[in-house]
């Protein structure tokens, strides 16, 4: 039920104070994966933004990312290839396999 997580996602993002910050990135990311799966493109994409505004730890975030669309499906893709894009444009996923531009097909197949 997609459209009742993405609420849900969204009461947890308005209704938590500064004390739950490391919480917060699952939140955009389930309202991330969410937001896709009930065919808001764009609220997904610009929520999969948020996650790397609030990251410091790419590799981990692209892992992520590629697990979402491995477990979700087609859905996730161009929001999740739009992040990659937005990382390799700001010069943050050099070095980085899991992040790499364009999305590693290969390493998509891998993740089970």
């Amino acid at each position: 039920q997609p459209e009742m997580a993405r609420q849900l996602a969204l009461v947890a993002l308005a209704g938590r104070g500064p004390q739950y910050h490391s919480a917060r990135m699952e939140d955009w990311q389930t309202f991330a994966i969410a937001s896709a799966l009930s065919g808001r493109e764009s609220d997904a994409k610009n929520a999969l933004y948020v996650t790397l505004a609030l990251t410091a730890d790419v590799d981990t975030r692209c892992l992520s990312t590629l697990n979402a669309v491995q477990t979700y499906g087609d859905r996730l893709r161009k929001p999740v290839e739009a992040m990659f894009y937005r990382l390799h444009t700001q010069g943050r996923a050099i070095g980085s396999q899991a992040c790499a531009w364009p999305p590693n097909g290969s390493l998509l197949s891998r993740l089970q």
